[in-house]
């Protein structure tokens, strides 16, 4: 199952996983994967997850964010937030 920050589409099915060997995987290459992280979507920790399955037309997620492993954007953008302070 889909926790709701997972379930993105009114219209579709996909699974998701977290980014990983399943990529490398022949039983799921006849899927259109597309890759989000957790904090793009609300979350406060960074967590690369690869959603798969059959997405409706016009669904647009938000870019993985790209900090790093395990740097969250948030993290970053609270972080230049208070150097502007200094």
């Amino acid at each position: 199952d889909l926790n709701e920050h997972q379930r993105y589409a009114v219209q579709g099915e996909f699974e998701a996983n977290p980014r990983g060997m399943l990529r490398t995987r022949a039983t799921v290459a006849h899927l259109e994967r597309r890759t989000v992280t957790y904090c793009r979507l609300g979350e406060s920790h960074m967590k690369p997850t690869d959603l798969w399955g059959v997405f409706p037309p016009g669904l647009n997620l938000p870019e993985p964010c790209d900090h790093g492993p395990g740097v969250c954007c948030r993290e970053v953008a609270k972080a230049a937030l208070a150097g502007e302070g200094k």
